[in-house]
């Protein structure tokens, strides 16, 4: 198990979909979208989420209600 995916698993959520890779952990749980990477374990709630598209320099906007995750590709 690697460092992200040992992080996440502290949160105790159950991940239906996951991947991994050296920069950081993504994951689809019932709930949220989760990223977990150097910078710590973001959330978004997946009934939030509003729009999915291209974000700036290689990565995947993910757009809620509220708040946004960045996730590099």
């Amino acid at each position: 198990m690697g460092k992200y995916e040992a992080a996440f698993a502290r949160l105790g959520e159950k991940a239906l979909e996951k991947l991994e890779g050296p920069g950081g952990f993504l994951a689809i749980t019932e709930t949220h979208l989760v990223l977990v990477d150097e910078g710590g374990i973001q959330r978004l709630e997946l009934a939030r989420i509003r729009r999915v598209g291209r974000g700036e320099a290689g990565t995947l906007l993910v757009q809620g209600e509220e708040s946004s995750l960045v996730v590099p590709l």
